[in-house]
């Protein structure tokens, strides 16, 4: 009898803890393509090693899921059921046409980058701008790979070697990788499309740096919604603001600032929020923290860029408000409430409580699985337990 009890006992276990899966939110299945690699060659300076840039604006998705992990690596883990999580960029190249040095082993994020001795993938970084430089006093690791190819480097008279760019051509392009380590500790990774090619040397594509006017419009936002007192919003920047980054990375007189976030509820004063990394601008739902948030409550946000000419702070006007109103609803149809491209002058907040059972405690997650499910499991099991001493207590007696 007693085992029969434990027996059904412990499929009420196994069946309460799957009643509350509470599922880790899946990684993508698949990857952006980048946007085709350009090339920026400095003004040669005699006196130093010409420094080949490449560059290319990193797609907001990956960007995004990069800075997530950056933010804050424990929630991202918790929040996608993984132990660890890597995103970088891959380039490749090929000289005067010939093959591409790609090797099987990179799609294991493996091996080495295919003209240097170094690790031929690189982090996203924290600027939007993606960019890798080839630098000329590299040459050496370059001489076996480069041994069938006549006068592709040459030295001057003062003995300095340089690539011979005016007769040849390096083409490039890169894909991004993400790489993840299961509950298991295994790796895995899924890379993305190979991007369109660039040049560097003789068949280089034509390149100018754009021209800045003087005033940046402000961003966009919309989409807003938030769990309990966090807050999110979809950003969107002009195009004239990732001007002014790619200028800013070549150091050409104006510098991209800071995203200001402001916030107000029932109308009152507006209150400044403290969003985390707030140098970092890419287009894509950023968040913040708005205390003491109740049903009924409107909530009303704007955003603006500060940035930078010459030693002179500016800043844009400030986007267009976006508002709304909290209420209890599921944390589903929150999400579902507040799914992209929303309206930019009205969107709907709902709150949403994200505790199970609406415990603090229950916030807490282990292997994806909230706490309080863990200690009802654990009392199960205890009950279970005491029933099965219980009993053998009673046979010794007998």
């Amino acid at each position: 009898m007693i085992k029969k009890i434990s027996s059904i006992l412990l499929t009420a276990l196994f069946s309460f803890i799957s009643a509350f899966p509470l599922s880790a939110e899946q990684l993508p299945i698949e990857l952006e393509t980048p946007e085709k690699p350009v090339y920026y060659q400095n003004i040669y300076d005699p006196d130093n090693w010409d420094q080949l840039v490449i560059y290319s604006k990193t797609q907001p998705g990956i960007y995004s899921l990069a800075l997530e992990k950056n933010t804050d690596s424990n929630a991202f883990n918790a929040k996608y059921g993984v132990n660890d999580f890597i995103a970088k960029v891959q380039y490749d190249v090929s000289f005067n046409g010939g093959q591409w040095q790609y090797k099987t082993s990179w799609d294991r994020n493996e091996g080495d980058f295919g003209i240097y001795d170094k690790p031929q993938a690189f982090d996203i970084p924290n600027s939007i701008i993606a960019a890798h430089t080839f630098y000329e006093s590299y040459y050496e690791p370059l001489q076996e790979k480069m041994k069938d190819i006549p006068g592709f480097i040459f030295k001057e008279k003062n003995g300095s070697s340089h690539f011979n760019l005016k007769d040849n051509t390096i083409a490039i392009r890169c894909r991004y990788i993400i790489g993840w380590q299961d509950r298991e500790d295994e790796w895995h990774y899924l890379t993305g499309p190979w991007s369109e090619t660039g040049h560097i040397g003789r068949d280089a594509d034509p390149f100018s740096l754009p021209e800045f006017e003087g005033e940046l419009p402000p961003p966009m936002i919309s989409s807003l919604r938030f769990v309990d007192s966090d807050v999110s919003y979809m950003l969107e920047s002009d195009p004239k603001t990732y001007d002014i980054m790619l200028l800013s990375y070549f150091d050409k007189g104006v510098k991209m600032g800071e995203q200001e976030v402001q916030y107000r509820k029932n109308g009152g004063e507006w209150h400044e929020a403290g969003i985390g990394n707030p140098d970092w601008i890419f287009d894509g739902r950023r968040s913040f923290t708005a205390e003491g948030l109740f049903d009924g409550d409107t909530l009303d946000v704007r955003v603006r860029y500060s940035y930078y000419t010459g030693d002179e702070e500016k800043f844009t006007s400030w986007s267009e408000i976006t508002t709304g109103e909290a209420g209890p609803v599921s944390e589903e149809e929150a999400v579902q409430e507040g799914a992209d491209g929303g309206d930019v002058t009205a969107a709907k907040v709902r709150t949403a409580n994200k505790c199970l059972f609406g415990f603090t405690l229950c916030c807490m997650m282990w292997h994806g699985i909230s706490a309080c499910v863990w200690i009802i499991a654990a009392l199960l099991l205890l009950i279970v337990l005491y029933a099965l001493i219980k009993s053998a207590t009673r046979k010794n007696n007998e």
